[in-house]
């Protein structure tokens, strides 16, 4: 991950992505990222965008609730992506 703070949020949300991690099992990955020197801010966005970016969430939902609450977390999770 990068250790410029102006491009770090970017990447640390892209990298978070591809993980499948509650923020449980993910908090052991921020605090390694923050040991390495990595910047706050791509740190923080490591760390939240794992739970809300998490497809099995979505798959889940999907299974157990009602159409319109996976639709209302997949816009959330665009919104919050792209803000």
């Amino acid at each position: 991950m990068t250790r410029k703070a102006s491009s770090s949020s970017s990447v640390g949300g892209l990298l978070a992505l591809p993980c499948m991690t509650c923020t449980c099992c993910g908090a052991p990955i921020p605090a390694t990222l923050r040991r390495e020197g990595v910047p706050n801010s791509g740190t923080l966005a490591f760390w939240v965008g794992n739970p809300i970016l998490n497809p099995a969430v979505i798959a889940f939902l999907l299974l157990v609730a009602p159409l319109q609450w996976a639709v209302a977390r997949v816009q959330l999770e665009l919104f919050l992506f792209l803000v």
